[in-house]
């Protein structure tokens, strides 16, 4: 029955809308109450809508093409036609803005939901817009009819403003993870590098209640024998810290500093510690120019690079640091600073170039989240260069670099949604894709790209603090 009644609908604009095209929300099918949509109410309640089409639907004026749907209620739902060209996987992307937390919306595609809940996070204002993503799904080819559903409203009393939907199709190149032997104990917000096919790890929160808690435990993965190993512990309890290696040499620099005795946290420090895996010993390392938490740091011929990050008193800065491991008396240096203050981002290097990827202006959960992506280049060093986007913003994720490509990997999304959605960014092209999913969701984990395949653990799920390692096939 509701497939012979959702059939009924007409596309608005006579043809279908298909993959990766914006679908504006104000341009559901034609077809009327109960068929094309449903509303509560039965006149429009948004100012200016009339002028594009006239509906009971909550047309106003506003969004990125001149109109939104806005006066959401819970038990609506919007009809859209569909051509999935290609069968395949595929995400939903949403542009959604509220002024309070707490709304939902699921989708369905051909009859079933395929999304789940979707949140619709606080975006500050009713007409600034975010983008939230589904987790991945697989769609037959044909045409279908995709329905939106609104589930959940806000102490604002609406679920959402809706700018705009897209079908994201996610490439065919997917990742397949395989669990293998689990970390040794739950840890979040912990730092990585890999080195000589092994992943180390350092500090990071270790219990969960009643507060999080930094550790000085460090661990090792040995990505061709699948086995953890305890280091020695750091020589202090510390989260939040920018970690690199030269080939030889781990260097774990600034952080959250805990004191194991009263449990606080300071949240910055100038300290730098050099570890050495052969001989399995720390060294106090050349200090930065200034305490900093959350911040990035990467290698890169010969020099570290620290950048971004809060002080002592949890302000953001934008301050670039070189340190040339190759001067006979090496000292932190200013380079060209970022264009704006982040922390908990993620930093890779590719081609040559530094990239700062997303992370938060502000601090602790529910932030809004940039989407930016710039990066640095030694043969330009006085600019940092803007190009594509993320297609959200994401925070406290895994990222990597594959020598061709950057895959970012799990994290959190504006308004705290943990994410498991995984996107890759193809430079030539300038453009992120969808891949697969993790196999779930995770917040601040570690990553490293080992052999050809991606070793992804630890991190922060809605059940606690993890310890399950994941493994990708080779990636080609």
């Amino acid at each position: 029955m509701e497939s012979r009644r959702l059939l009924s609908s007409t596309p608005f604009h006579g043809a279908p809308f298909v993959a990766n095209q914006t679908i504006e929300a104000e341009d559901f099918d034609n077809g009327g109450e109960g068929v094309a949509f449903h509303d509560t109410t039965s006149t429009d309640l948004g100012a200016g809508g009339s002028a594009y089409r006239k509906t009971a639907v909550d047309v106003q004026a506003g969004g990125s093409n001149g109109y939104d749907i806005g006066y959401t209620a819970v038990g609506e739902w919007l009809t859209y036609t569909v051509n999935i060209v290609k069968a395949g996987t595929y995400q939903l992307q949403a542009r959604v803005a509220n002024t309070a937390s707490g709304g939902a919306f699921h989708v369905n595609v051909g009859g079933a939901n395929q999304t789940g809940t979707i949140n619709v996070p606080n975006t500050g204002d009713w007409q600034t817009y975010q983008t939230v993503m589904s987790g991945t799904f697989t769609l037959n080819a044909g045409t279908q009819i995709m329905r939106v559903f609104l589930d959940k409203a806000t102490a604002a009393k609406a679920v959402g403003n809706f700018d705009s939907f897209k079908l994201v199709q996610v490439a065919e190149s997917g990742l397949a993870w395989t669990t293998v032997a689990a970390a040794p104990e739950g840890l979040a917000e912990a730092q990585s590098a890999s080195l000589n096919g092994k992943l180390y790890v350092f500090g990071g929160y270790n219990i969960t209640s009643p507060a999080f808690t930094g550790t000085n435990h460090a661990y090792v993965y040995d990505a061709a024998a699948n086995t953890w190993a305890h280091i020695a512990n750091l020589p202090q309890a510390l989260t939040h810290m920018g970690v690199a290696t030269d080939g030889r040499y781990v260097y774990i620099a600034g952080g959250y500093v805990t004191n194991l005795t009263t449990k606080q946290q300071t949240f910055a420090t100038t300290n730098v510690w050099r570890y050495d895996p052969q001989t399995n010993t720390y060294s106090s390392f050349i200090a930065l120019p200034s305490p900093r938490g959350a911040g990035a740091m990467v290698y890169l011929d010969g020099q570290l690079h620290f950048f971004g990050g809060v002080d002592l008193s949890r302000v953001g800065h934008t301050e670039h640091w070189i340190l040339n491991l190759n001067d006979a008396h090496p000292t932190w240096t200013a380079a060209t600073p970022m264009p704006f203050t982040r922390n908990h981002l993620a930093a890779v290097v590719l081609n040559d170039r530094i990239y700062a990827i997303g992370g938060q202006e502000g601090i602790d959960d529910k932030i809004p989240d940039p989407d930016v992506l710039v990066y640095w280049d030694p043969s330009n060093p006085n600019q940092w260069a803007h190009v594509a986007d993320l297609p959200a913003g994401r925070s406290h994720m895994a990222a990597i670099s594959t020598g061709s490509h950057i895959i970012v990997m799990a994290g959190e999304g504006t308004g705290g949604v943990i994410l498991s959605s995984t996107l890759e960014y193809d430079p030539t092209a300038n453009t992120w894709t969808p891949i697969t999913s993790m196999p779930g969701p995770r917040l601040a984990p570690v990553g490293a790209y080992i052999n050809g395949k991606i070793v992804f653990s630890l991190g922060y799920s809605v059940q606690g603090l993890q310890k399950t390692t994941w493994v990708s096939n080779a990636i080609v």
